[in-house]
């Protein structure tokens, strides 16, 4: 029978993906594909694009690195790493060298990361230093095994240019990965995988969605999910681009439609619930060639909306045990010709290529079209088994029938439909799916019983207020007394973020069913008459709300549907989760026309915090008091500006500024005559950002910096980048030379960098010509200069005109009005260099245009912290003459170059 969708597995995927393909090496697959077209882009991240060629030449490099180690085959190797382009490189890099790599994710709590690794048999683990320092501190401090090898990336010695690396290990048989899942023992359990079975769902989807070398795969998932398989590899063999991003984007709908648009994305893959809020949010949801909902069931209704959102659609479905994807139904806008009203989603479709479907019945015998069974797959994609656990495997993977074919039992209750495809219908178990993540309730119960406080525990599902989540029944030990927010931070170091209980239940006892086993339907029942808030008010006293927090109230009340909610409640311990964090924020914001960033529901979980937070927000909107250390210079409507920091204001001067964009003065002053309130760079830089987030909540950001303004830059472009945004351009005029660096590859802070502080005596005498040769007048008035510079910028006279300023702006009155100095660039200059000299300058990789004087010792420092792509210009000026003519025109020449080059408008 023809599907009515009119897909037709297996007889066109056989002539691309023959017996002789499967039994190639996954990055093998890979250096063919890079050959044939070396120039073409390979991976678009937020640090550049690394070219097929480029990242080939990684590759190699890595894998021959791994095999002069000596590396085994099948040989387990860790890797811990933050998303990059050399992420992609390594993981194919362990599979050409012949071992198989165990995915780790830095987000996951080090004790649960420490588990993996001794499941799995990992000596080898490679990663970058952030990444690994709290796992690695972690294993020195138990006692146990042997703590495998942790390698930074960095001093993995690669091949030398022009060394030949060795053959490509064979793939076929041979593990390609082992990956992690949720355990129904309480411990996660690693799934083998081999590459035959990795090869043909590559070439299975390649088929499927029709993916060309035009195409452009959005890859965000974690490497620690199956999905991330399709994500990273699929583009790569195909001839096509991935974009690489943060998960954390799955949480901010502006900014994935953003990046839909401005970075010709074809092909997104985000389950449901995403789904759902993108949707909803993002009115005019910019239109894929593939959309593709998959991890969860995907309601009727919603699976027609995704229909609209691409050109083609799909509902995918398969588990980890079978190599992401063995089922596929095409999604149309009109729901399936025979859409089932018993099904809780829309049809999961049809075996792909290769695969076999059984449906048995309890007894383990086949079951007749339209009768519920348990759903048993087999084929190319079933795993080799469970890492080190025989039992498990034996009970999961089993033989079925005459032909004794091997079969994965998933624990799905599907059934035919009239129209040949699969409806689904939920488990057979008490295991969990929440937000595409597999959970065992026993993990979630094993770490919660960990909790001394603890007598019993049972989890199960609910359906929450983002989508469906995780409810855990409690019993305390007698003389304890528990609460959602202790508990909460407690699972907050022992399970990844997904499998934390959105709410608990405390109870005197488990609710049993007549079996004997808990009754969890009973738990969620008992969600109806259990307060999910701690208290009214913990704060001690009593206090009336005030009129934000009362409407914070409304808006948890009726989004959790709850009764009452404490000042003191945290939201992702009374039902919220990360879904639920983005309506609310989103409520948030249009109730009090603000704008803030999603990570404010993680960074202020309690409805008191978050109600600071929308107060500070308030004060600091274009009309409140603090807004005079962010203004306009120069506005272009509908442009994405330019935020520079310490510029001069001659540039406000009409006719001077001539680039395509808004311009933005950043400075530290604050209110009144005084400064921010910030002790470090960082601070600064921090204060400054929530500043220009409510002007634009969402990059490519363009920032730029003069001087000490330059260290300010750098910092927020650092900022900005840990957040998962794009900073497009970072411009740097003369920047104020960093008294410490963190200077790669070491990774150490090096302190000791020249600065006119501590250069020597043939240092100075030479930076004193250099200016000589620059100033008018003579050398009279060059030393008459610095005798009044040096009265001028005393230390002393610095710190006392800085504390007057800073009194007279925190507590005007007067007096202070009276003493205050009118000349306050001393106060500037002491409060800068108190917070530069305390500032860590890390590398940065980005696109930088960076503006010097001369070749000195400011450049030299500069040029070991930027891009070795950064573009470098001179300009022979006075530092303090930069900002007149000619030499304005000079330096400008070049920026606003660069601004016409990316356009001026928003896009």
């Amino acid at each position: 029978m023809t599907p009515a969708n009119g897909y037709t597995p297996g007889p066109v995927l056989a002539m691309h993906a023959g017996e002789d393909m499967l039994a190639a090496n996954v990055a093998a697959l890979f250096l063919a594909q890079a050959r044939a077209t070396p120039a073409a882009p390979a991976i678009v991240a937020r640090e550049g694009t690394t070219s097929y060629g480029a990242l080939a030449t990684r590759v190699t490099s890595l894998a021959h690195a791994l095999q002069q180690r000596g590396v085994a085959p099948e040989q387990p190797i860790g890797v811990l790493m933050q998303r990059s382009a050399d992420l992609v490189a390594v993981l194919l890099a362990v599979m050409h060298a012949g071992a198989a790599y165990v995915p780790l994710d830095p987000d996951d709590p080090p004790a649960r990361n420490r588990r993996i690794l001794a499941s799995s048999g990992c000596q080898l683990v490679l990663g970058d230093r952030p990444s690994i320092a709290a796992v690695r501190a972690l294993l020195r401090d138990q006692a146990g095994p042997p703590a495998p090898e942790f390698v930074e990336l960095d001093h993995l010695h690669p091949a030398q240019p022009g060394q030949p690396a060795g053959p490509c290990a064979p793939g076929g048989r041979r593990l390609a990965y082992i990956l992690f899942t949720s355990g129904s023992t309480g411990e996660p359990k690693g799934v083998e995988i081999e590459h035959h079975s990795v090869v043909n769902l590559l070439f299975t989807a390649r088929d499927l969605m029709g993916f060309t070398p035009s195409d452009r795969y959005l890859a965000a998932s974690t490497i620690g999910f199956d999905i991330s398989v399709a994500e990273l590899f699929l583009p790569l063999i195909a001839g096509g681009s991935l974009l690489l991003r943060d998960r954390r984007i799955w949480l901010n709908p502006r900014q994935l439609a953003d990046d839909i648009r401005t970075q010709g994305v074809t092909v997104l893959q985000i389950g449901p619930s995403v789904w759902s809020i993108a949707l909803n949010d993002i009115p005019d949801f910019p239109l894929v060639r593939v959309a593709i909902s998959t991890g969860e069931p995907v309601p009727p209704a919603l699976a027609r909306r995704i229909a609209r959102a691409g050109e083609q659609a799909w509902n995918l479905y398969g588990p980890t045990e079978t190599t992401v994807w063995s089922t596929a139904h095409r999604l149309t806008p009109a729901g399936s010709a025979d859409e089932n009203a018993r099904a809780i989603s829309a049809p999961i479709g049809r075996p792909v290529n290769r695969t076999t479907i059984a449906i048995i019945d309890d007894t383990g015998k086949p079951v007749p079209a339209g009768v519920r069974g348990e759903l048993c797959l087999g084929g190319a994609g079933v795993a080799r088994g469970y890492r080190g656990n025989a039992t498990l495997t034996a009970e999961r993977f089993v033989t079925l029938g005459a032909t004794g074919e091997r079969v994965y039992r998933t624990g799905d209750v599907v059934a035919w439909n009239a129209a040949g495809d699969l409806e689904y219908f939920g488990r057979n178990d008490d295991q969990l799916k929440i937000r595409g993540v597999r959970i065992e309730p026993r993990e979630v119960e094993a770490a919660i019983g960990g909790h001394p406080g603890v007598a019993q525990a049972a989890a199960t599902w609910f359906d929450g207020a983002g989508s469906r989540s995780i409810v855990a029944a409690i019993v305390p030990r007698p003389g304890h007394t528990l609460t959602p927010t202790a508990l909460h931070a407690w699972l907050e170091t022992r399970l990844p973020a997904a499998m934390i209980p959105s709410r608990f239940v405390f109870l005197p006892s488990l609710p049993l069913a007549p079996s004997g086993k808990v009754d969890r339907n009973a738990i969620r029942q008992s969600l109806a008459a259990a307060p999910a808030t701690e208290s009214a008010d913990t704060g001690g006293v009593f206090r009336e709300m005030t009129q934000t927090e009362a409407v914070l109230v409304q808006v948890w009340q009726r989004l959790l549907k709850l009764d009452t909610v404490g000042l003191d409640d945290h939201f992702f311990s009374i039902g919220g989760d990360s879904l639920a964090a983005v309506k609310m924020i989103t409520e948030v914001e249009a109730i009090f026309k603000i704008s803030l960033p999603v990570q404010t529901a993680f960074e202020a979980p309690t409805l008191r915090r978050l109600a600071e937070r929308v107060t500070r927000a308030n004060e600091r909107s274009p009309t409140g008091s603090e807004s005079n250390y962010l203004f306009p210079l120069a506005e272009v409507p509908g442009s994405r500006p330019l935020f520079f920091s310490n510029v001069d204001l001659r540039l406000a001067v009409r006719d001077t500024w001539k680039a395509p964009c808004s311009l933005y003065s950043i400075s530290h002053w604050a209110q009144g005559s005084g400064f921010m309130q910030a002790e470090s760079v960082g601070d600064l830089a921090r204060l400054h950002l929530e500043r220009i987030q409510q002007l634009q909540p969402f990059g490519p950001y363009r920032l730029a910096g003069f001087s000490f303004g330059g260290l300010v830059a750098l910092e927020m472009a650092r900022q900005l980048r840990l957040k998962g945004e794009t900073v497009e351009l970072l411009f740097l005029l003369d920047p104020m030379q960093p008294f410490r660096t963190t200077r790669e590859p070491q990774g150490l802070a090096q302190e000791g960098l020249v600065t006119p502080l501590d250069e020597t005596w043939r240092g100075r005498i030479s930076r004193h010509v250099r200016h000589l040769s620059r100033r008018p007048g003579g050398i009279g008035t060059y030393v008459a200069e610095r005798v009044y510079w040096h009265a001028r910028y005393n230390p002393v006279k610095q710190w006392l005109i800085y504390k007057l300023v800073h009194l007279h702006g925190n507590r005007p009155n007067p007096v202070s009005q009276l003493i205050v100095p009118r000349n306050r660039w001393p106060a500037f200059w002491y409060s800068a260099r108190r917070m530069a000299v305390r500032y860590v300058a890390e590398p940065y990789h980005g696109r930088t245009i960076a503006i010097f004087p001369d070749r000195g010792p400011r450049f030299q420092a500069w040029s070991d912290l930027l891009d070795p792509q950064a573009e470098l210009h001179f300009v022979p000026a006075d530092h303090r003459l930069l900002f007149a003519e000619p030499t304005l025109s000079q330096w400008l020449k070049p920026l606003e170059a660069a601004l016409q080059e990316r356009g001026g408008a928003e896009t």
